[in-house]
């Protein structure tokens, strides 16, 4: 079974499309209670998918390249899961790094784009369910900059 995931942040209805047919729905967001599960739907063409919905001010980006985080003076290598204009989801592949909610780390990347930007600034640990989230912080106007083109 296909799932998808759709944004409704600031959304009054959430539109969602039959994978096989392509029917639209529209279903109500405040009905959706929770965004921690998948929701089954049926259409009349007798197709049955998953919906995930995210309200994310900004949509995270699956991706899946490397970087580094420095933390206390120490340097951990960490891939990429995620990234958003205003943060990114990683994991740490030395596993003697250990982070907690609410420290504030440097973290470097270079993007998957064609001249390879480098990515450096500050972040902080907003949560660490499967992977680390953390917010970007003290972003350089240029590193911000170069991150709102990528997006585009």
């Amino acid at each position: 079974m296909d799932t998808c995931v759709l944004n409704i942040s600031g959304k009054e209805f959430a539109e969602v499309s039959c994978p096989k047919c392509e029917k639209i729905f529209k279903l109500p967001t405040s009905r959706i209670t929770t965004t921690a599960k998948e929701y089954k739907l049926r259409c009349s063409c007798g197709n049955e998918w998953g919906v995930r919905f995210n309200q994310r001010r900004y949509l995270r980006v699956p991706k899946n390249f490397p970087g580094s985080i420095s933390v206390h003076g120490q340097e951990f290598s960490i891939e990429l899961v995620d990234l958003a204009l205003w943060g990114c989801g990683f994991v740490c592949i030395d596993k003697r790094c250990k982070l907690k909610v609410g420290d504030t780390i440097q973290i470097s990347f270079n993007l998957d784009n064609s001249s390879k930007d480098l990515i450096m600034c500050r972040a902080v640990v907003r949560n660490i369910p499967n992977c680390v989230g953390v917010e970007f912080i003290d972003v350089p106007d240029s590193t911000r900059k170069t991150l709102a083109f990528y997006f585009r």
